[in-house]
């Protein structure tokens, strides 16, 4: 069951659908823009933005544009980060989102089903210290305006993705992919670009 509604808790716009079992944390911290599809059961929680110069509790992590479709299971978390998504973009089921460097998403991106878009690494050079006790660093993903994210594609921190590209499959991109090439594989390589 769906349900057309305006939110008083967070900045919501007009005709956003949310359906049955999605869960918000921290909605002060959340703006929704007009004609957002948030699908069952999927989660945004946002968290302190503790990045930049501004740390204040009000401080808005997660922004989502117009006309964005957010997939049954999908898990928006910003882990004291944030996440901004463009607009006409769409974030396949089961994908997670976790912000804690920042992640910045283009318009008109497509994201396919059960993709981890992860703007952390913990940290592990002690072996003295167990890997949960060393902490995290944080540098951020940037993913630019028409880009197709495949099915099962894992970004990790630090990549940024430029505009028009195509990541294949099951890729795991762990370096900066050129505007308008395609790239595949693990890790993810450029093959040729898209009017080749």
């Amino acid at each position: 069951m769906a349900i057309f509604i305006r939110l008083k808790l967070f900045k919501c716009g007009k005709g956003v659908l949310i359906e049955k079992g999605v869960r918000f944390k921290n909605p002060n911290k959340i703006q929704i823009g007009n004609n957002v599809q948030l699908r069952a059961c999927c989660q945004l929680y946002a968290q302190n933005n503790t990045m930049g110069t501004d740390k204040t509790s009000e401080a808005v992590t997660i922004t989502i544009g117009d006309n964005v479709h957010i997939k049954e299971n999908a898990n928006l978390n910003t882990y004291g980060g944030y996440i901004r998504i463009g607009k006409d973009s769409n974030i396949g089921h089961n994908c997670a989102l976790y912000g804690q460097g920042g992640i910045e998403i283009g318009d008109n991106v497509l994201i396919g089903p059960n993709c981890s878009i992860i703007s952390g690494n913990h940290r592990f050079s002690s072996r003295d210290i167990p890997i949960n006790k060393q902490g995290t660093y944080d540098i951020g993903i940037y993913i630019g305006d028409d880009v197709w994210i495949g099915a099962n594609v894992s970004i990790l921190d630090g990549v940024r993705i430029g505009k028009g590209a195509v990541i294949g499959a099951g890729s795991v991109v762990t370096k900066d992919v050129e505007e308008y090439s395609v790239a595949f594989g693990s890790p993810a390589k450029f093959h040729r670009f898209r009017d080749q």
